[in-house]
């Protein structure tokens, strides 16, 4: 989500979908392949009995007749610019670039982290991802992830990660991946496709969980909506998912339920909070009856653009009450920034050089 409102284009909301299907082993671009580094890898490492345990699941999985998929799919984005040259681009720093990132200012994300992310839920490691971008490039690349191996013939050793491309330079190939016989994309967007993926009973409960939590106010504010499987997730139908048993984890139904009357209570108390040379952020405060007071947190939950949720200051008053502050696109959302952690889950004061 974060990556999607990052490359947001023009003034629709960004839309994205998590859609699963299946295919069969055959339809895995380079399986034969995948399968002959993972049996590679497995000797190789065949004095690290956990390494071996989970290449043996990883090759018992691939060679499965039918292979359970993700495709999480952006819209009204830019795309992936840059497919086809090796320049500091966006297509190349998710792809390739190790560490690197180009995103700047107020952008959600900024470590070049997040992008493993997506291999975490694939039983094989491998994912592709497929573009259309603005500039009306298009390009796919797999990616499979593994550990070092011998290289064939010779003394070398490999690094673990294998591409799906062209040629020896891994380039992308210039068209897109069609991978969901049910998908066709006709505009600019991003397509990535979870091979093998992790299919937990509450997958959907999880991922709309997570979303709410975190992107609450990029929904409520009409910056993003969410389709999870047949679940729509928007600004019109947001108080009606919040409020079911059906749709959030029960140990997060309070924090999102409490965001959600933050958000919209017209009795919130609402304050702007000026910072002087960098910008506002705006406090959001709530205090509950005995009757109502399970509603209550305790919590200030920290917001910054483009609406993304860092973290929460925990027992802000011993009153039953809920908090939330909302920083704005200014230079004090650039400094925070840059001294979040990678996993942009908390500011950490001493990396402020100045």
């Amino acid at each position: 989500c974060q990556n999607s409102i990052d490359a947001r284009a023009g003034e629709h909301p960004v839309v994205i979908e998590f859609h699963p299907f299946t295919i069969t082993k055959d339809q895995i671009p380079g399986q034969l392949r995948i399968m002959e580094e993972m049996a590679s890898c497995k000797n190789y490492q065949k004095d690290s009995q956990k390494t071996v345990d989970a290449l043996s699941n990883m090759l018992r999985e691939i060679n499965k007749n039918e292979i359970q998929c993700l495709r999480i799919s952006d819209f009204y984005t830019k795309g992936l610019i840059g497919v086809s040259n090796s320049e500091p681009k966006p297509f190349y720093l998710l792809t390739k670039g190790s560490g690197l990132t180009n995103k700047v200012g107020s952008s959600g994300g900024s470590k070049g982290i997040g992008k493993y992310a997506s291999f975490v839920a694939s039983l094989f490691n491998t994912v592709f991802y497929s573009t259309y971008t603005i500039e009306n490039e298009t390009g796919y690349i797999g990616i499979c992830k593994l550990c070092s191996t011998t290289m064939p013939n010779t003394e070398e050793r490999t690094q673990g990660i294998g591409y799906y491309g062209l040629n020896e330079k891994n380039e992308p190939v210039l068209e897109q991946l069609k991978l969901d016989n049910d998908f066709e994309r006709t505009i600019p967007g991003t397509d990535i496709y979870i091979l093998g993926f992790k299919k937990e009973e509450t997958w959907k409960k999880e991922i709309i969980t997570k979303i709410l939590d975190s992107f609450m106010s990029a929904v409520q504010f009409g910056d993003l909506e969410v389709k999870v499987d047949e679940i729509v997730i928007n600004q019109e139908n947001l108080g009606a998912i919040v409020d079911s048993d059906e749709y959030v984890l029960k140990n997060s139904m309070n924090n999102i339920k409490s965001q959600y009357i933050l958000l919209t209570d017209p009795d919130v108390y609402k304050s702007n909070i000026e910072i002087e040379d960098y910008g506002n952020a705006t406090l959001y405060l709530k205090g509950f009856n005995k009757e109502e007071s399970y509603l209550a947190t305790n919590e200030c939950v920290m917001i910054r653009y483009p609406y993304m949720k860092i973290k929460s200051f925990k027992n802000i008053s011993s009153i039953p009450c809920s908090a939330m502050c909302i920083i704005n696109d200014n230079a004090l959302n650039r400094v925070l920034r840059e001294i979040e952690n990678p996993q942009h889950t908390d500011w950490e004061i001493k990396r402020i050089e100045d």
